[in-house]
Parts: C-alpha cells; sequence; structure tokens
C-alpha cells in the first residue's frame, strides 16, 4: 500500500525532472533486465536499481532514501520467476515510454500497474506456499 501511494507520485515528478542520462541509465538497467532473463538469472538487484534511480531522477534525495529503504525490506520478496520477471521487464519499459515522452499522467498510471501487478502476484505465490504447504 505504501508502495502504491509513494511510487507513482515519484514517477509524475520524474518525468519533468529526469535528465537525458538518466533516461539512457533507465534503458541500460532494462536491458540488463532482459540479458539475466535470457539466462534465467534472477534480476531483483536490477529492479532495486531502477526503482532507485527513478527516485533519483526527481532531485530529491528523501524520496532517494526511501526506495532504498523499501528496497531492503522487499529485497526477499523479488520474482524469480521467469514470467513475472518478464511482466516487470515490460511494465518498466512502458514506464520509461512514458518519461520519454513527458506524459506524467501514463508515467504515474504505469507505475501504479506495475505495482499492482506486483502486489497481485506476491500475494498469488504466498497463496500457493501455503496450499502447497498442507
Amino acid at each position: 500500500e505504501f508502495r502504491l501511494v509513494i511510487e507513482p507520485s515519484i514517477a509524475r515528478i520524474a518525468t519533468a525532472r529526469h535528465s537525458a542520462e538518466q533516461l539512457h541509465q533507465l534503458k541500460i538497467i532494462v536491458c540488463d533486465q532482459q540479458l539475466k532473463l535470457l539466462h534465467g538469472e534472477n534480476d531483483g538487484e536490477l529492479d532495486a536499481q531502477f526503482h532507485t534511480l527513478l527516485a533519483a531522477a526527481t532531485g530529491n534525495p528523501v524520496f532517494v532514501d526511501i526506495v532504498s529503504h523499501l528496497n531492503e525490506l522487499f529485497s526477499h520478496n523479488r520474482a524469480d520467476d521467469v514470467r513475472l520477471m518478464e511482466e516487470a521487464i515490460n511494465e518498466h519499459l512502458m514506464i520509461i515510454d512514458a518519461l520519454e515522452r513527458k506524459d506524467a499522467d501514463a508515467c504515474s498510471d504505469a507505475m501504479a500497474r506495475h505495482l499492482h501487478a506486483v502486489a497481485e502476484k506476491h500475494f498469488l505465490a504466498q497463496s500457493r506456499e501455503r496450499g502447497s504447504a498442507c
């Protein structure tokens, strides 16, 4: 819930304030995520970097601190499932696309959709784990 409150706003602010270099770095992170996906490797650290760099693109260090803390709190929840990684990468690309177009509404909406999808996948994974333990 907290991420859904804060990160779409971060995406909205980053739309107006990001630099060309930050946009380029976000693209590199997503390319690196795609390489990890192709090799069947976990991309959790890159996912965290994506969210932290987006926060940095706001120019507000408080957002960076908050997102960094959230990354630490949720590091164990990052997906190992290849399908989930692929979906998250596609969602990151939608965020980048909105940043490039300087469309704050689309960027905020893309982040909200991403976080809703992550929360839903996490909830389903937990439900499966509980069900398989019986």
